[in-house]
């Protein structure tokens, strides 16, 4: 509205005057003691009001006085001056100036704010408030530059104060103190939030707790803290730290009680006090009720327990981890701790340059302290511990010889004695060394050991038991009372075992058996037994005891023990025949020498009775995934003769992609290897020896080798020198995309090369008439001086390199016809050919097309069992040229240098090139289409809720090819074959070829083949011993030292590698079991060529069965049809007889039978008794 003029007149001539105006609809009053008013061009009006003025908002419930006000009608807003006063909700706003703004609902006091509302002040440089018709959620009085508020509960001193009256919240920024009177808290930080409940403190926020005497007892800091007034509890959540009352903690939440006698801490939190460093999921600490001292620590979830005590004496550090832990105080000094759940210790302490740890889990370990040092302690629940003591420098293997190891159910560590107690299922562990028993006490000072309640007592692998046992650790010496100790398949028994070393038992009153009875079938009894752990032991006397009836006896004996290998004379096999060149001998006796795990070595020898002797040294080594390699000699002295040979090999991984492989071969004369010829490969007549070494790469090879071959039937010499071949396996010509559907036909092309550089040199020993060679050396028959007329060596040397090329490209064409394009190019280059040219070269190649596709058929019948039937039909037609090159031959010639005709007067001509090491002669031309039907029949069926499927049901192949360059009969045989497998154990299959121009059967072939398993009988299969199964194949393998011993699968060539008599044979026995396992195999066979040829028809017969649980049956038979006799049988018997085993073995070939029979101890195979001939032993 706008005021007229003629009140302005009026109000000029009455200074004391009231105006009262409706402003936007708003009823305000202003009045003061003298109002002037000014009126200016642009139509603004302002008054000027002095003394005593007075402004009332009805609507806003609004009352402000003051000495001077300007009021500007057109903008509606009130100056304020001199002290202005404001009355708004019970407020009281006072400053030097005021500023209301009606059209913007602003009131505003730009210095010297001063509020009072009820019991609460705050002062501020300047302050705004909104004066709004009606009250919102988003109203704010906003406070600027050192805001101050004070109250009855607290005092404030803040940058920024903004207060939201309609939430009943305030937010306070920039440099914020904040002290509660009435919780005795003071708190800083860059921001404060007031709500209804609570303060939340951030930015860099710190908490101190006064005492009463206003001074700091404790102080927390994090990245937020909650301040509860009404609750008297505070919170605080980020990397919280506090010191409190000698506590200090780190935690991302930290809450303290209102009676403040608990703290939780909560988000990795963390405890430190009086040295120990306490950590947890959840901690809570618990105060005295009276007192500032703490009296209990829960560490709950993760919970971990770390001390460190350090000094100029000693060193001490120990851990304790486990689901919770929990501290208990007395007056403030910590004396019982409990770890509870998944519960873990470990303590290690250094002084004078020794360190000693200890370890300890167990699902509870309770801790028992007095006077800061510890006590006790108590491993309860599955008990697992160690002990290590070695000099602080001490090495890692002088570490883990100090280390002790044990567990029982309880487990309890004596502090003061060192004294450590197992008890139940106790086991205690020193390197090799372990020990067993229901109670074990260790004194760790004086390192022994007391068990009782059935003691085991294992080192280096050897066990003794007992009934009661003292065994003093660091000497390895001990005695058990009524001991037992095994070992391999033996065991030895002694009223007192005394252990005198570090493996070496003395048995008073012993026995030794292999049988595992109470009452054993035999046994080996002595007075004194001293028994060298993993070697041998020594008897003496010894009495053989079987069925407790003694029937042999030596006044000393000793046998190795060791498993595995192991050093030691061999029996000799001693044979009283007769041989008319050499007379009697005694074959195959020497000794084993087990060098280490990774190498042994045999010398044996034969003597003879005329005089004469052969002596062997074969040795042999291996490292997994490193080298293996064998060396096998042979020096014969007969009749001043000497003779000699050498085998060696050697294979070694020089790096992943880099081997070295070698073989020697050597002999003094040619007839040696057929006189000492004992194997089929002794038998072959030929020397190879080479080196070489090898480089692979993903898809390369290169390799470098030397070879020589010597025949000794005909002296011929075969060398190459060297020989370099490169290799680029079949690969993409282009880089294919990592996407399917992103490729091209051009990805389908690959390439293949590779090149071979051979040097040979080839010499025969050639036997010539005179004439004959006469006329080879010279065309006249003049004698040539010194010439061997019975054998000469002619020398053939060539050299060559050859690159192979080929390419392949593959499609499917019409989504349904694979095609398949090959290429190949053959480039050699010879230093001559058989013309005398020198340095010449021969190319060749072939191309070919093959296509092919699958027709499938499916039929679901539902009949029966058969639930669906499938039938592919596969049909396949594939091209292959052959160019040739004339340049690659030439003409025969006879011995008078003239060309040689053949029968239809062409010249018969030979390649022009020669064939050596590998490189192949020159191609002649060829065109040739091949056809092909292949038709197979596939099943599936269901067994009961099974489903099973047959894959191979019926078979059937048909082949034929054409031959371009011939001139007649261009179609080859018809080849088809027909197999047909029913179910998985029996099998028949058809062969038939067939003249496709004459239509006559040119073979006929037939064969059927049944194969049957099983088992008979009740309860679970019977299983073999442990000791039966396979070795590692790092270790060399086991085999027996009684002269028919099986070879060992160690050596390759299949030769007997002649062992020690420590050597162990198979196990024991078989377990005892009901079910007893059969096999039957027949075979029946049926061939005959084309018509009037001879044909051949067998029937095969193989069976095993056991009898019992210890009788074994096997028989073998093949049958002759067309002559109807039995060609070939043979048979094994074997009678498990526990700890003995009996066999008996018969053969019929020749028209004659032959048979061995055999009894011995299993675990000694040494002791056996034998008749007839031993050859049959390994069939």
């Amino acid at each position: 509205m706008r005021f007229q003029l003629a009140i302005a007149v009026a109000l000029l001539l009455f200074p004391a005057i009231s105006l009262s105006a409706d402003i936007d609809g708003e009823d305000v009053y202003l009045a003061s003691d003298s109002v002037s008013i000014q009126m200016f061009g642009s139509g603004e009006t302002v008054s000027n009001l002095v003394g005593r003025v007075r402004f009332l908002d009805r609507e806003r419930k609004l009352f402000a006085r003051a000495a001077r006000a300007i009021w500007r009608e057109d903008a509606a807003h009130l100056r304020l001056l001199g002290r202005a006063e404001i009355y708004r909700d019970q407020n009281w706003i006072s400053g030097p100036v005021a500023e209301i703004d009606l059209d913007a609902e602003r009131m505003t006091l730009p210095s010297g704010a001063f509020v009072v509302q009820g019991h609460q002040t705050i002062q501020a440089d300047r302050a705004v408030f909104r004066i709004g018709l009606e009250e919102e959620s988003n109203d704010v009085i906003t406070f600027r530059g050192e805001v101050t508020v004070i109250d009855s509960a607290l005092y404030m001193d803040t940058d920024s104060l903004d207060v939201f009256p309609e939430r009943d919240e305030a937010v306070a920024r920039g440099s914020v103190l904040l002290d509660l009177y009435n919780q005795n808290y003071r708190v800083r930080g860059s921001k404060a939030l007031f709500d209804s409940s609570r303060v939340t403190v951030t930015g860099d926020p710190v908490l101190e707790e006064l005492d009463s005497l206003r001074e700091v007892a404790g102080r927390i800091t994090g990245d937020t803290i909650w301040i509860y007034p009404n609750e008297d509890r505070v919170e605080a959540s980020g990397r919280s730290l506090s010191d409190y009352r000698g506590l200090k903690t780190s935690a991302a939440r930290t809450d303290f009680s209102a009676d403040k006698r608990r703290v939780i801490l909560q988000g990795a939190p963390e405890l430190q006090h009086e040295g120990e460093t306490m950590r947890g999921d959840v901690i809570e600490v618990y105060f005295a009720e009276e007192e500032d001292r703490i009296e209990r620590v829960v560490l709950i979830g993760n919970g971990e327990l770390l001390s460190e005590k350090i000094d100029s004496i000693a060193e001490e550090r120990s851990t304790a981890r486990g689901d919770s832990i929990v501290l208990h105080f007395t007056n403030g000094d910590l004396t019982r701790t409990e770890v509870i759940g998944n519960a873990s210790s470990e303590r290690s302490w250094e002084d004078e340059g020794t360190r000693e740890t200890t370890e300890a889990t167990g699902d509870t370990i309770r801790f028992a302290i007095e006077k800061s040092a510890l006590k006790r302690v108590d491993v309860l629940g599955n008990a697992v511990g160690s002990n290590t003591d070695a000099a602080i420098d001490a090495t890692p293997e002088e570490l883990e010889a100090s280390r002790v190891e044990y567990t029982g159910r309880n487990m309890t560590y004596e502090v003061d004695r060192n004294r450590l107690s197992l008890i139940g299922s106790a086991h205690v562990q020193r390197q090799d060394t372990s020990l067993d028993a229901n109670h074990i006490r260790y004194d760790l000072d004086r390192a022994v050991m007391t068990a009782i309640g059935g003691p085991k007592l294992i080192d280096a692998g050897e066990e003794v038991d007992g009934e009661r046992m003292i065994y003093q650790v660091d000497l390895g010496q001990g005695t058990i009372y009524k001991g037992v100790t095994a070992y391999e398949n033996g065991i030895c028994r002694g009223e007192r075992i005394l252990r005198v070393g570090e493996k070496t038992l003395l048995l008073q009153d012993g026995m030794y058996t292999s049988c595992d009875l109470d009452h054993p079938h035999y046994f080996f009894g002595a007075k004194e037994m001293k028994i060298y752990l993993d070697d041998k032991t020594i008897v003496r006397p010894i009495v053989l005891h079987i069925a407790d009836v003694p029937v042999f006896a030596l006044p000393f004996y000793m046998f190795p023990i060791k498993g595995g290998r192991s050093s030691g004379f061999i029996l000799p096999q001693v044979e009283f025949g007769f041989s008319e060149s050499r007379g009697r001998f005694i074959r195959n006796g020497g000794y084993y020498w087990a060098i280490n795990d990774y190498m042994d070595m045999t010398v044996r020898g034969d003597w003879f009775q005329n005089s004469s002797w052969t002596g062997y040294l074969d040795g042999r080594y291996k490292i997994r995934y490193m080298l293996n390699g064998s060396l096998r000699t042979s020096y014969r002295s007969d009749e001043g003769r000497r003779r000699w040979s050498v085998n060696a090999s050697h294979n070694q991984e020089l790096r992943e992609d880099l081997d070295l492989t070698a073989r020697a071969n050597f002999v003094s004369d040619e007839t040696y290897r057929v006189e000492e010829s004992t194997t089929l490969q002794e038998l072959d007549r030929t020397l190879k020896s080479d080196i070489t070494l090898k480089k692979r790469w993903q898809s390369r090879s290169f390799t470098l080798d030397a070879s020589r071959t010597e025949r000794l039937d005909n002296g011929s010499i075969d060398e190459t020198l060297p020989s370099i071949r490169y290799t680029q396996n079949q690969s993409e010509i282009f880089t294919p995309p990592e996407e399917v559907e992103d490729r091209s036909w051009y990805h389908d092309i690959y390439y293949r090369y590779s090149s071979r550089l051979l040097n040979s040199r080839e010499s025969d020993q050639v036997v010539a008439s005179i004439d004959t060679l006469f006329e080879t050396v010279n065309d006249t028959l003049t004698e040539v001086a010194g010439f061997d007329t019975t054998r000469t060596t002619l020398r053939n040397d060539h050299f060559g390199w050859n690159h192979d090329f080929g390419f392949t490209y593959s499609s499917k064409e019409l989504g349904w016809l694979g095609v398949s394009t090959r290429l190949n190019w053959k480039e050699t280059w010879y230093d001559k050919d058989k013309v005398g040219q020198k340095w010449v070269r021969r190319g060749q190649g072939n191309a070919s097309v093959s296509a092919n596709t699958n027709v499938y058929g499916t039929w679901f019948p539902r009949l029966g069992p058969l639930e669906g039937a499938r039938h592919i039909i596969t049909p396949n037609v594939s091209y292959t040229i052959r160019p040739k090159n004339p340049h690659h031959f030439i003409n025969t010639l006879d011995d008078d240098g003239d060309p040689i005709l053949n029968s239809d007067g062409t010249f018969r001509q030979e390649d022009r090139f020669f064939s050596f090491g590998g490189f192949g002669s020159s191609q002649s031309r060829s065109r040739s289409l091949s056809f092909g039907l292949s038709n197979k029949l596939q099943t599936k069926y269901r067994v009961g809720e099974e489903q099973k499927r047959n894959d191979q049901l019926i078979l059937v192949r048909n082949s034929i090819g054409y031959d371009f360059e011939r001139d007649e009969e261009q179609w080859s045989d018809l080849q088809s074959s027909l197999r047909f497998e029913p179910i998985r154990v029996l099998s028949s299959e058809v062969g038939l070829t067939h003249d496709v121009y004459s239509w006559r059967n040119e073979r006929l072939s037939i064969s059927t083949n049944l194969s049957l398993q099983g088992e008979w009988g009740r309860s679970a299969p019977r299983e073999e011993s442990e000791s039966e199964e396979g070795a590692d194949p790092d270790d060399f393998e086991e085999s027996a030292a009684d002269p028919d011993a099986s070879s060992s699968s160690f050596d390759e060539s299949g030769d007997d590698i002649y062992r020690g008599t420590g050597a162990r044979g198979r196990g024991q026995q078989r377990t005892s079991s009901s079910l007893i396992p059969w096999t039957l195999r027949l075979g029946h066979s049926f061939s005959r060529g084309a018509p009037g040829s001879t044909s051949t028809q067998w029937l095969n017969t193989s069976a095993g069965i056991g009898l019992s649980k210890n009788w074994d049956l096997d028989y073998e038979n093949r049958y002759d049809l067309v002559n109807s006799e039995i060609v070939s049988q043979s048979f094994r018997i074997r009678r498990d007889l526990h700890c003995w085993e009996a066999s008996i073995r018969g053969r019929y070939s020749g028209q004659e039978w032959e048979y061995y029979f055999n009894i011995r101890i299993k675990a000694h195979r040494e002791v056996y008794y034998e008749r007839g001939n031993r050859s049959l032993g390994s069939f």
